[in-house]
């Protein structure tokens, strides 16, 4: 088969079951999908907000607790911080069942208690890359002279923080949650 096979979606049968393995990408790929969005919108809203607060309060207890977690996040291999989430909501709390999956149509409070963990294990990860990209663009950002200007201007510091400083620092981090 190969590239051919690859090229034209005959990725062949299954060893397990015997069925085409295209039906079994298939029938799991609406799951993924569902994984996929719900972390990355995590990623970015916890990403981005723990980076400007980190930004903003540059040097302070806020900024050091920020950072501390963004590299707890960065450095910690996803399947580790899941285990760790594992044991601890499911195991020791059993808030939440470790495993399974429930279609939303069918019970939504048990979709939602079987996605939270997964997204927040690869949220947590990528939210953390996030948080200090944005922590670093927007520190740059702060210290150009339109800032300044801006500033003198009498203008509002929320309205120069968020309309001239993320507005601009956000360009490189959109390109990086694009990717």
């Amino acid at each position: 088969r190969g590239v051919w096979g690859l090229l034209t979606l005959d990725l062949g049968t299954s060893l397990q079951d015997g069925r085409p393995v295209i039906d079994l990408i298939k029938a799991t790929f609406p799951v993924s999908l569902v994984l996929v969005v719900s972390s990355t919108f995590f990623a970015v809203v916890f990403g981005m907000s723990l980076g400007s607060v980190a930004a903003i309060k540059h040097n302070s207890k806020s900024d050091w607790f920020a950072t501390i977690l963004a590299t707890l996040g960065i450095s910690t291999p996803v399947f580790v911080s899941g285990t760790f989430l594992i044991y601890f909501f499911c195991i020791e709390l059993r808030w939440v069942p470790a495993t399974g999956y429930v279609p939303l149509s069918e019970d939504p409070e048990a979709f939602l208690k079987r996605l939270i963990l997964p997204m927040l294990t690869i949220g947590f990860a990528h939210g953390a890359e996030i948080a200090r990209m944005t922590r670093s663009c927007l520190l740059e950002t702060l210290k150009k002279d339109y800032m300044t200007t801006a500033r003198s201007k009498g203008l509002r510091e929320r309205t120069v923080l968020i309309q001239h400083g993320l507005r601009t620092a956000l360009i490189p981090v959109v390109a990086m949650i694009g990717i």
